[in-house]
């Protein structure tokens, strides 16, 4: 049988409401053509909800979104309407808003964009709204879904080390999250892979350490791989990850800097690892600055060095053999990263570093911290988002480093 389109509802409802209703009865008339996900019951409270909602937005086919004045506060869909409206642009993927009790001139000017979509309508009846909503989606594009490399990797470390495919069903089952008709496919170690990577390491951690004891001390390599990339990567938005992407194309020439709102540079890396969809061990080479320098000059001298490092290049090779060893990463498809905080810039020294010879091919990230107190240093759509809120990195390196201690991995 084959498999039905994957249809994203995105709101913001409460049981009994009238907003609810019109959800619950458009997605009865749709459910025979169309797998739907409707209900967020695996977002808990309190917890990261990102890993599940970009499971879901990373693998639907098309996206309903019922715009109202609670949907427009609530933000789960603001989260929800950035990433969409990026696979919109890029992909053409197709958003049907539904307007409730609100109107596109209250999105107007939001970063998501979701006011710019013309095929927009108007809540006036059921019946209606539905045969709109089934003719929209009887024109939509088949579109290829976002890598899930890592998924795949995942599922083939599993399957060497846990090898009873009986035992990592049980161990998926242990996982609060129903992909029911959303499952990406129907071999055992993927479906335990999609999940884990679908509700982050913290709510995954059990699970794993379940199954520690088949890796053992000779393959604790691979288990940190798992736990790297899910407590890595599952958070990371697609956006994001697919603009870090991009970055690869061998025939890209004109090259500019990226803003990230965090202050870490280990969180820089995850958007990266993300992007190349890698093993974490073979992610692409990423440069680190300590962030103290005088001038321009001695920022110059600084990132030559570390792209040295970074490149496995001796401390005394010259701008020539850089030059050349970044040639060959950009033709295989390798970009090289350079990540610097934002005390201490400018904007003339960002744009002086990406316009300079030796540095046309690199790509800098800039950590313009939490509450992105530098944003005039680029301009805002650099800036990947949707942004880190703050106290964000705080949890998610004390929840990694929590998970390496349970599994005695630190």
């Amino acid at each position: 049988m084959p498999i039905k389109p994957r249809l994203f509802f995105s709101h913001s409802t409460r049981d009994g409401s009238a907003e609810r209703k019109i959800l619950t009865d458009l997605a009865e008339s749709l459910k025979d053509k169309y797998a739907i996900l409707l209900d967020r019951q695996a977002l808990v409270p309190g917890e990261d909800w990102r890993p599940t909602i970009n499971f879901w937005i990373g693998a639907c086919d098309a996206a309903v979104i019922l715009v109202t004045p609670e949907s427009i506060e609530s933000d789960y869909c603001q989260y929800e309407w950035a990433i969409l409206s990026y696979r919109r642009k890029q992909q053409g993927f197709l958003i049907i808003p539904v307007y409730y009790g609100a109107t596109p001139e209250q999105l107007s000017g939001k970063p998501h964009q979701i006011s710019e979509i013309s095929s927009y309508l108007n809540y006036d009846n059921g019946a209606n709204v539905s045969e709109k909503v089934q003719a929209q989606l009887a024109r939509r594009p088949v579109l290829d879904q976002p890598g899930r490399r890592h998924v795949l990797y995942i599922a083939t470390l599993l399957k060497q080390a846990v090898q009873n495919e009986q035992t990592i069903e049980i161990a998926a089952n242990a996982i609060n999250l129903d992909l029911g008709a959303w499952d990406l496919s129907v071999d055992s170690w993927c479906y335990f892979a999609n999940k884990a990577m679908g509700i982050g390491i913290r709510r995954a951690t059990p699970a794993l350490r379940q199954l520690q004891q088949y890796f053992g001390k000779r393959n604790e390599d691979q288990l940190r791989d798992i736990v790297d990339l899910i407590g890595f990567c599952s958070w990371v938005d697609i956006a994001s990850a697919q603009r870090i992407k991009q970055r690869a194309e061998p025939t890209r020439t004109k090259r500019y800097a990226m803003g990230l709102n965090a202050e870490q540079v280990q969180t820089a890396i995850c958007y990266v690892l993300s992007g190349s969809e890698q093993a974490p061990h073979y992610n692409w080479p990423v440069a680190t600055i300590p962030g103290v320098f005088g001038s321009y000059e001695d920022l110059y001298r600084q990132i030559g060095s570390a792209l040295r490092e970074a490149l496995q290049l001796d401390g005394e090779a010259d701008e020539a053999e850089i030059k050349q060893l970044l040639d060959d990463q950009q033709a295989a498809k390798q970009p090289v990263f350079i990540v610097l905080r934002a005390d201490g810039l400018s904007r003339q020294w960002i744009e002086d570093l990406c316009g300079c010879d030796l540095f046309a091919k690199v790509n800098f990230l800039i950590l313009t911290g939490e509450v992105n107190a530098a944003r005039g240093l680029l301009p805002d759509d650099a800036l990947l988002t949707p942004e880190l809120p703050q106290g964000f990195e705080r949890e998610v390196w004390k929840t990694y480093e929590s998970t390496k201690r349970i599994l005695r991995l630190a």
